[in-house]
């Protein structure tokens, strides 16, 4: 373990507690964690807000929301982690979960930055033959929605996401280096081939070369001189493309845990997440 995993193994005991998260049963149900709590949401604000993108398919209107300290103004943050959701997910159901785990850092230097997440539809977040582009949510749209809706201009991002998500953040922080200071992600959705994708979902990409284009496997390389942190179950079906994923970066902190490819499984993940982006973020 390095310095720097050595610093967000620290971070995430420190938000251990009594009330943090707790994991019951976690071998039951072949392999699957039963149950994983939530801490309280106390001081931390969460806001919601609905914009036409023209970066969608009809109809156009997509939800984005923001989760802060209470007791900061958010004009005044200029540090932002875009959370995505897994596939179908909304912005709801990603703070849902990770906003409860913001509310946990300590309230110093390392809090003073915002959680955003948005929808996530079904796109596999790039740019898609039938001109729908998540990914421009991501690094185009929200932003702009940030400075309209909050005065939030960020100086310092990261990325984070879970599921089809988590290969979307994987993929925002290849094709967009350096803009992202780190990424943190769960259960990502690779695929190592295009063959196993056509023999899975099937509709990811739109064809073999669209695939090539957007490969995190073929682009891992791009993530050598960034911090990068991915939780898996090791009954996640993606497994695979995960270990070819970590055998292209070897900087990366790449852990197969207990668990699915669940919702209990990101809250299980959400705290070392979280703590992961607050101390880089914080760099």
């Amino acid at each position: 373990m390095n310095r720097g995993q050595l610093l967000v193994s620290a971070a995430a005991l420190a938000l251990s507690g009594c009330d943090q998260v707790r994991a019951v049963g976690a071998s039951a149900r072949n392999g699957c964690l039963r149950y994983v709590g939530l801490p309280s949401t106390n001081g931390i604000t969460v806001s919601y807000r609905t914009f036409e993108s023209q970066h969608v398919s009809a109809p156009h209107q997509v939800t984005y929301g923001v989760a802060y300290p209470s007791d900061i103004d958010p004009k005044t943050i200029e540090r932002v982690a875009y959370a995505l959701p897994g596939r179908t997910g909304s912005a709801k159901d990603m703070l849902g979960t990770f906003a409860a785990f913001f509310a946990q850092i300590p309230q110093n230097a390392q809090r003073r930055w915002m959680l955003v997440s948005l929808d996530a539809g079904e796109s596999y977040f790039h740019a898609r033959a039938h001109g729908e582009d998540r990914m421009a949510l991501v690094t185009d749209e929200v932003p702009k929605m940030l400075a309209r809706d909050f005065g939030v201009h960020p100086k310092r991002e990261a990325l984070l996401g879970v599921s089809m998500g988590g290969y979307g953040a994987l993929l925002a922080a290849e094709l967009y280096r350096p803009r992202y200071c780190c990424v943190a992600v769960a259960g990502p959705a690779i695929f190592p081939t295009f063959a196993d994708e056509r023999s899975s979902v099937g509709d990811a990409f739109d064809d073999a070369s669209d695939f090539a284009a957007h490969d995190v496997i073929g682009g891992a390389a791009r993530l050598a001189h960034i911090p990068v942190l991915v939780r898996a179950g090791s009954k996640d079906p993606f497994v695979p493309g995960v270990r070819a994923f970590a055998a292209r970066v070897p900087n990366a902190d790449v852990q197969i845990n207990a668990g699915c490819h669940d919702e209990m499984f990101w809250r299980s993940s959400a705290p070392e997440m979280i703590a992961f982006t607050a101390h880089n973020l914080a760099g």
